[in-house]
């Protein structure tokens, strides 16, 4: 009986694990999978204490960060986190000390609060336990009291006997609150006896656990707290009680007590609900083993601590007219108010385009092309029009109002018909937030941050979430990540600079078949496709069916920067809504014109462009949005990817955004396939993923097959090993950097990176020096270009004993050593990462591709030439040097 309870957890855990007790919508880019592992390993075996380093780093990362359980998506991950860390090394009186931490102790009590039974359901369920299960046992190895089989109290309550500094002493568990019902807790420390029961109970137990099997003598007895439940779990252990009722009936009893008392006991309570606990399933790790990103101080509080009180947010969108008010919806103009007999103007957008350069813009303007006006009597409307884009304006408006929406294209709904076939595919719709990292979403959108979290913890929710918090971003911005998402191929930075000095956004895919990018891939499997403009060539945009008319007739894209124009009179907002508004709406009506089709759609927001606080703008309407989708007909409801196209720039969080799978549950229900989707998305969770992987995920979900390997691997890729993966497939265990396509050297890994350096320091002082002479003749350059002298900004000079560190990579340094034992080892090259301080005060870091030789082998007489500097950033606040700072010059 007990093997077919234990059993049938496991069918609940892979769904669980998306639960609040599971670590779902975690905080951090943590594998809580893997990290768990570690914590088991060290609690059944020892094993593991490599582990010790990066665990002691998530503790003060967060403490640092002021965490409170009540409120942590994986409450059970940081209580352990602490545990373990407090656990692995202090001498007996610290541990003493320790098992009083105040937020250890918070922590317990919102576990008290939950329920365990819904806990031991969960894939995290034994490892928690087992930690605590440890706990107990060093309790049981620091104090004298708690070895051996039950004995009558002798002492006060609350007092017991620990060894302390060799000898013997008193000691006290427990506060003066311990017990959570007033009066005595029911501790064994103080209320058990030697009676023959509990003693008989105490041995039979000992005896299963060494066997690792229920003996015939367990039997439900009475007695003090542990011992009560010990008694009942060892019965359902033993199949002679239901499991459900003794787990329920244990947590009862231990919840007399406070965390001191539930774990220094003699009875082997944690261990029995371990056992009763979800399986465990083993995760190999290596010392290497990513276990998370390295801590960034750019946390959820950090964030939080910036959110401009509701107060200071700018208000609603100004009315645009007096008295008077146009809207347009199913392609009709309606007016209504005191509608005067003014004339209007009207003018169609429909194809002005956003991005377009200087002479592109000039051609495409409305103002030369007759047709694109109309004028008209308000006392014509409603008209219908069936413009996709157009802006209105009479003499009773003080500027134009704004209308966009998607008229249905006969033509595209026929090709998407008859290219579709008998397989119909699920609407997929790609929202990108600028530069969200998880953190600064977390923080700036709690409105839609709290609806998807409440998704995930409904039994019945419209949505299935997937989130992936070892997302990785790869190196660069916009273009250097959603290039490689949209087209599998990785960004080339030559073709990049090309596009940025001639206005030819094509000159990013001259080297890249049409064939290979998403979209085209998509209308070829029958989908309807839908753009709004963003980091796209003319060409391709022209590629789609439907492209969201620009909301402005501005080369410079000023709507982008919602956060400074909010505070300007207009309130940032074209028309009566804001530029994301417009967006959203437009995107909604799309799914919803092409209800009995396919849908593709790529929105990106760049709100948050150049200030991450603009995501606060964005909250309201995003959760509206998500909250409409929901109203569609079952079958026109999109899978939505949402996500950051990276964090904010060159700050630690850079490489950590937001990624979100949500799959309408119509879907996510609809067939045994779908079922193992979900399963495969459930173990991806925790793997490091790229772009690259969604765009494999995307084209799986279109196309009902894998990408092939001749799509997804790419020949001379400076990333060895890398293959794009559909995240809808399991992926390779322990899975790395390099395997998602991200380098070494941009990797995020806490284990990454140690702070070793096959460099001497003088040579490292020289490449700092030579490093900051470039940056300077770089900035004499720039100020004679702008006009400024060279007064203007100081000189760099490295501070004396400036040189911070030098750090290299764990893997590729013992590759390195391996390969300089012998000769003939050619010439290995490794990524440093070097930090030095200069006299102006700031910290700056920078990476240096260096390559070694030897001509003795034996790692002597090693030579190392710097062939190449690269990604030189601050590292530390320049707020100070604002003032002193051209505009447009990066300190």
């Amino acid at each position: 009986l007990a093997i077919a309870a234990v059993a049938a957890l496991s069918v609940e855990s892979a769904e669980a694990q998306v639960q609040a007790f599971g670590c779902g919508l975690s905080v951090d880019p943590i594998d809580w999978q893997k990290v768990f592992q570690a914590y088991y390993g060290w609690a059944v075996n020892g094993s593991h204490t490599h582990v010790h380093p990066s665990i002691v780093k998530l503790l003060r990362h967060f403490e640092k960060d002021d965490r409170d359980e009540r409120w942590e998506p994986c409450n059970v991950g940081l209580l352990a986190t602490r545990l373990v860390a407090v656990e692995m090394n202090p001498p007996p009186e610290g541990f003493l000390v320790t098992v009083h931490d105040s937020t250890i102790l918070a922590g317990y009590r919102v576990l008290q609060d939950s329920s365990w039974v819904d806990l031991a359901k969960t894939p995290f369920a034994r490892p928690f336990f087992s930690v605590l299960a440890r706990y107990s046992s060093r309790a049981r190895e620091t104090c004298v009291h708690f070895q051996g089989p039950p004995r009558s109290a002798e002492l006060p309550h609350g007092l017991v006997t620990c060894e302390i500094h060799g000898a013997e002493r008193l000691a006290r568990i427990g506060g003066p609150e311990a017990s959570r019902r007033g009066g005595d807790d029911g501790w064994c420390a103080s209320t058990e006896t030697d009676s023959e029961t509990l003693t008989s109970l105490w041995h039979a137990t000992a005896e299963s656990l060494e066997l690792d099997a229920p003996s015939a003598a367990l039997r439900q007895g009475s007695g003090c707290s542990e011992a009560d439940a010990v008694a009942t779990l060892a019965a359902a252990w033993s199949g002679a009680l239901d499991r459900v009722v003794a787990l329920r009936h244990a947590q009862a009893v231990m919840l007399t007590m406070d965390f001191p008392r539930a774990v220094f006991t003699r009875w082997p309570v944690w261990t029995l609900w371990a056992k009763l606990s979800a399986p465990w399933t083993e995760v190999p790790l290596a010392p290497t083993t990513c276990l998370s990103y390295t801590p960034c101080e750019r946390t959820v509080a950090f964030y939080r601590r910036t959110l401009a009180p509701p107060e200071k947010l700018p208000g609603e969108c100004p009315s645009v007219s007096e008295g008077i008010v146009t809207s347009y919806s199913n392609g009709t103009l309606h007016g209504s108010g005191a509608l005067p007999s003014f004339e209007l103007g009207l003018m169609d957008t429909t194809k002005l385009k956003q991005r377009l350069s200087p002479d592109d813009l000039e051609e495409a303007h409305p103002l030369l092309d007759k047709l694109s006006w109309m004028n008209l009597r308000f006392g014509e409307l409603p008209l219908a029009l069936r413009l996709e884009g157009f802006q209105v304006r009479s003499q009773g408006h003080d500027r134009f109002e704004v209308h966009v929406e998607p008229q249905r294209h006969a033509g595209a709904a026929a090709r998407a018909s008859a290219a579709r076939g008998s397989f119909r595919a699920p609407s997929i719709y790609l929202l990108v937030l600028e530069s969200a990292s998880r953190s600064a979403f977390e923080a700036f959108c709690p409105r839609t941050f709290a609806y998807i979290q409440g998704q995930a913890k409904k039994t019945s929710p419209n949505w299935k979430v997937f989130d992936f918090p070892l997302f990785h971003a790869l190196h660069g911005g916009t273009a250097e990540n959603m290039f490689p998402a949209l087209s599998g191929v990785p960004f080339e930075e030559l073709h990049g600079s090309e596009r940025r000095s001639t206005w030819r956004c094509e000159a990013v895919q001259q080297d890249v078949s049409e064939s290979r990018l998403l979209w085209n891939i998509l209308k070829g499997e029958g989908y309807v496709t839908a753009l709004a403009q963003r980091a796209a060539t003319a060409s391709s945009a022209n590629q789609f069916d439907h492209v969201v008319p620009s909301l402005e007739m501005d080369v410079n894209c000023r709507s982008q920067n919602e956060w400074l124009e909010a505070f300007r009179p207009r309130r940032g907002c074209l028309g009566s809504k804001r530029p994301h508004a417009h967006y959203l709406d437009y995107f909604r009506r799309y799914f919803e014109v092409y209800d009995d089709s396919q849908a593709f759609a790529y929105l990106h927001l760049e709100a948050a462009h150049e200030h991450i606080e603009a995501l606060q703008l964005l909250d309201g309407a995003l959760e509206s949005h998500l909250r409409s989708l929901e109203s569609l007909p079952p079958d026109a409801r999109p899978i939505v990817m949402l996500a950051g196209d990276h964090g904010p720039p060159n700050q630690c969080d850079w490489i950590s955004p937001l990624a979100m799978l949500l799959v309408p549950t119509p879907v996510q229900q609809s067939s045994r396939t779908w079922n193992l989707y979900s399963e495969a998305l459930v173990k991806n969770r925790f793997s490091i993923v790229s772009w690259f992987d969604v765009y494999a995920t995307l084209r799986h979900l279109a196309t009902g097959k894998h990408i092939s390997r001749a799509s997804s691997t790419f020949p001379g890729s400076s990333v060895p090993g890398h293959r794009a993966r559909s995240l809808l497939s399991p992926l390779p265990r322990n899975r790395t950097c390099l395997e998602a396509g991200i380098p070494e050297w941009h990797c995020g890994c806490a284990q990454q990176w140690v702070s070793w350096c096959p460099i001497t320091q003088s040579a490292l002082l020289v490449l700092a020096q030579t490093t900051l002479a470039e940056v300077n003749v770089q900035l004499q350059k720039y100020l004679a270009s702008i006009g400024e002298p060279e007064s203007r900004c100081p000189r760099l000079t490295l501070s004396p004993g400036g040189m911070r560190g030098c750090e290299g990579q764990a893997d590729t340094l013992q590759r390195l050593q391996l390969r300089l034992d012998e000769a003939s080892a050619g010439e290995p090259e490794a990524v440093l990462r070097v930090q030095f301080e200069t006299d102006q005060g700031m910290a700056y870091q920078f990476y240096v591709y260096v390559s070694f030789s030897t001509q003795t082998g034996g790692y002597r007489d090693v030579l190392a030439t710097a062939k190449e500097v690269f990604n030189l950033w601050p590292v530390s606040r320049y707020g100070q040097h604002e003032a002193c700072t051209p505009r447009g010059a990066d300190p």
